[in-house]
């Protein structure tokens, strides 16, 4: 008897740990798009968005080949992302050469949508929307 308590414990505290590892903002990932809006005109544009561990590397493709691949550096987080659901909200505050950014990532049932807003100046943002069209987790 006490062996099947054991053993029922440990698969609770398997299960709630695992869920509490699911939903994070540290977790790493690739968002897959071929369209991206920008200043209200979409644009066909292959990219990828990849988060490794405090970085974000935006790459743009063209006839499969990297034409631009831009490196930010990720200085805090805030929202949960769930990786066995691919949903929630979650924003990533960054810095280019000296530039801050932002990346907000949400999923919901239907979609996944990123917007990746640059701060050029205290009065210039530039925004590009993505609809991501897959997210792998490696």
């Amino acid at each position: 008897m006490k062996t099947i308590y054991s053993q029922a414990l440990l698969a609770f505290f398997m299960l709630h740990f695992s869920s509490i590892l699911a939903q994070s903002q540290t977790i790493d990932f690739t968002l897959l798009s071929d369209n991206v809006e920008v200043a209200g005109n979409d644009t066909p544009l292959v990219s990828t968005i990849k988060k490794t561990g405090n970085t974000l590397t935006w790459t743009q493709y063209s006839n499969g080949t990297a034409t631009s691949v831009t490196h930010f550096t990720i200085t805090q987080s805030s929202g949960n992302w769930n990786a066995e659901t691919s949903r929630g909200n979650i924003n990533y505050t960054t810095l280019i050469e000296g530039y801050r950014g932002n990346l907000a990532l949400q999923g919901q049932e239907s979609s996944i949508t990123a917007v990746l807003t640059l701060m050029i100046s205290d009065t210039h943002q530039e925004k590009y929307s993505f609809v991501i069209n897959s997210i792998t987790y490696p």
